[in-house]
């Protein structure tokens, strides 16, 4: 009891510690290291403690050098996840070197700290997550320029509540970072820099519409580069007061950016250099900011960056703001032929589409009906959660289609004329295909779906169609192969199809239907053929006698099977043949009966024990009915010399090869009789007594 209240007592105690108000961070220490450093920012010496995760070894320290250099903390066990709990008293700012914080791991705690600056505290903090439910105290914070440079989240716990009415410095706040979180309620009224504090962030997309950046001077990149798939910064920020910036150069480059800025108060503007470049701004959006900004008194001689932007209905506004104020803008052109855009409503699918420069040559945020008739090349979408391929009919010359691992519940090629190759394998939802006016494809590749039907009898240039099912994907139940003379190989394994129409694939030299509930198949008419995979069907019988040039043929587990001819005059040519598991096959047809010629051994190989080889079934079946209907008692069976056979009275019995050739004959006599087969070539034979009884036995 008393061990229990103690250990209740440390528990509380460490609650109590940690609530005290310390900066509470891990560090992951690489093997091979055994130190780490601070630098801060304090009115005095600072104090902290640390300990490893889990607890077991502990230590404290002072930091003395609090206004530049480095505080190093040494003797750290090696490799260990380090806890540091830093005093809040006298410290205003923390930060590492660069070579340090990458190993931060958490931050639990922000603690009670009077935070000035926050400039780079996790700059390069790759690795970091913030834990911490309580907020830091930014009263007095007037910089926050770079602190979460290159951060990998998109969240920071309760960030939209912290106190940043202090700030007056953001610059490059979020940038090349994951962040992606509310920040709506900031009060940003006393930032003067918001120079790149978005820019390459690849995430970003945030409702700021609110903000207060009137005492703002400087938006230099502010969202530059932020082009994002799939989701660009593209939120309405019309109504900021931006009457005090001087240097909006490079804001919004390559930004995928389309909202009227017409309302913006330019009159302060120096620099606009690349401000609009590549911005996706629409032409109704960049006729309407030309038109809002020559209203205006602007400052003269500025230069305006707007390359791949066009204009229409502001062509007068961009004349006048040149002629009246000498502005350069360079890059945009004039363009007022219709607009005609596709509609893609998937927005993954649409980012995919507008991040490939051959397809988006204007580099704006739609994709011209212009653009989509003209490309002529391959679209790679997959892996990128694309439910809707909604557009795709847009693109009429479009050759190759590689949509893999999505989300596609349909797929409408009906406009797609041109299509050479379609890739859509690995897409669960996806229902339907329709390939009716595909006429020039030639590479199908679609397995693991749910489609039903697959119907390439339109398609007479098809090659090779490769569909097949597996578990949890086995749904194909038709599939239409008319008029495929073109057509060389064949997947359509572990599906449900119940037959399969080969007759007009004269060219095939590659087929897998194994698994399905096929009851019949002719493959007379493909003579090419040099695999054929049939194994796990319903079939009873399988021809293959014209299938001179099969190499590789596989029949296995199928327990329907009692017919097999692969007399097809060049036998011996096989190198690969399996037909285990096919219990009622007896005989398999084959060139000559005597199988020794033809090296079939080894793994490539393998039959049921009891299969025989003939060059006439026919025969073979007969006796092995009447095997079946009254067998007769023999052993060892296979055998290599001698077989034992009893029998109730003296019986003539006789041994035939499989062509029904009586081979040898003896009288028995009641009881066990030993008979020698030593030099009987090695096969399968036959045994009856003039009773009738019979047995089949293989002289190995």
């Amino acid at each position: 009891m008393k061990k229990t209240l103690l250990y209740s007592f440390l528990f509380l105690l460490s609650l109590s510690t940690y609530a005290q108000g310390e900066f509470i961070l891990t560090v992951q220490l690489p093997s091979g290291v055994t130190s780490t450093n601070f630098s801060i920012t304090a009115t005095a010496s600072v104090d902290y403690t640390w300990e490893t995760i889990p607890p077991g070894t502990s230590g404290s320290g002072t930091f003395t050098t609090i206004n530049g250099g480095q505080n190093q903390i040494t003797s750290l066990p090696d490799g260990a996840l380090i806890r540091f709990l830093i005093s809040p008293t006298n410290l205003n700012r923390i930060t590492a070197s660069t070579s340090v914080k990458p190993y931060y791991q958490t931050l639990e705690q922000w603690g009670t700290a009077n935070w000035t600056s926050m400039q780079s505290m996790f700059n390069s903090a790759t690795n970091l997550t913030i834990t911490a439910t309580d907020v830091p105290n930014l009263t007095n914070c007037t910089t926050m320029q770079s602190m979460f440079g290159s951060y990998p989240n998109s969240t920071v716990p309760m960030i939209n509540t912290w106190n940043t009415s202090s700030v007056t410095n953001m610059q490059s706040l979020f940038d090349n970072s994951s962040f992606n979180d509310d920040i709506s309620n900031w009060d940003v009224s006393n930032v003067t820099n918001f120079s790149t504090m978005f820019r390459h962030n690849y995430s970003f997309n945030q409702d700021i519409s609110n903000w207060d950046v009137s005492n703002a001077t400087t938006m230099h990149q502010m969202f530059a580069s932020a082009t994002t798939i799939p989701v660009p910064f593209n939120q309405d920020i019309s109504g900021w007061d931006v009457s005090n910036v001087t240097d909006m150069s490079y804001m919004f480059q390559y930004c995928s950016f389309d909202q009227d800025l017409g309302g913006w108060d330019m009159s302060n503007v120096t620099n606009a250099n690349t401000m609009l470049t590549g911005s996706g701004m629409s032409t109704e959006n960049y006729d309407n900011t030309l038109i809002g900004w020559s209203t205006q008194s602007l400052i003269n001689g500025v230069d305006l960056g707007a390359s791949f932007l066009t204009y229409c209905n502001g062509e007068a506004a961009r004349n006048q703001i040149i002629n009246n104020f000498g502005w350069n803008i360079t890059g945009d052109q004039l363009d007022c032929s219709s607009q005609c855009t596709v509609n893609v409503p998937d927005a993954n699918f649409k980012a995919i589409l507008l991040a490939n420069t051959s397809i988006n040559t204007n580099s704006d945020n739609e994709i011209q009906c212009s653009e989509a008739s003209a490309f002529t090349g391959s679209i790679n979408c997959s892996s990128f959660n694309i439910s809707d391929m909604t557009g795709i009919e847009a693109f009429t010359s479009l050759t190759g289609l590689v949509c893999n691992s999505n989300l596609i519940t349909s797929l409408d090629l009906t406009s797609n004329a041109a299509l050479e190759t379609l890739w859509c394998y690995s897409n669960p939802n996806l229902t339907s295909v329709d390939l009716s006016n595909c006429t020039n494809l030639i590479d199908y590749t679609g397995q693991f779906t749910s489609v039903a039907s697959l119907d390439f009898s339109n398609c007479p240039n098809i090659e090779s169609i490769i569909c097949y099912g597996g578990s949890g994907n086995s749904y194909l139940t038709s599939l239409n192969l008319s008029n495929c003379s073109d057509l060389t190989h064949l997947e359509a394994f572990w599906q449900q199809l119940t037959t399969v129409g080969l007759s007009d694939n004269v060219n095939l030299d590659y087929i897998n239907l194994t698994g399905n509930q096929l009851s019949s198949i002719d493959l007379s008419n493909n003579t090419l053929l040099t695999t054929i995979n049939l194994g796990a069907t319903s079939l009873t019988s399988i021809d293959v006698s014209n299938n001179p040039s099969l190499t590789t043929f596989q029949c296995f587990n199928s327990g329907q099977l009692t017919e097999v001819n692969v007399a097809n005059g060049n036998t011996s040519a096989l190198t690969t043949f399996s037909a285990w598991n096919t219990s009622n096959l007896v005989c398999i047809q084959i060139d000559d009966a005597d199988t020794t010629g033809y090296n079939w051994s080894g793994s490539n190989f393998s039959f049921d024990s009891g299969v025989g080889f003939s060059n006439d079934c026919a025969t073979f079946s007969n006796i092995s009915k009447i095997e079946t209907e009254n067998m007769l008692d023999i052993y060892p069976n296979p055998t290599t010399s001698q077989l034992t056979i009893e029998v109730t009275q003296t019986e003539v019995i006789s041994i035939y090869n499989l062509l029904g050739e009586v081979i040898f004959t003896t009288t028995l006599s009641s009881g066990n009789n030993v008979i020698d087969v030593s030099l009987l070539n090695p096969g399968v034979y036959m045994i009856q007594t003039d009773s009738g009884r019979t047995q089949k036995f293989i002289k190995e």
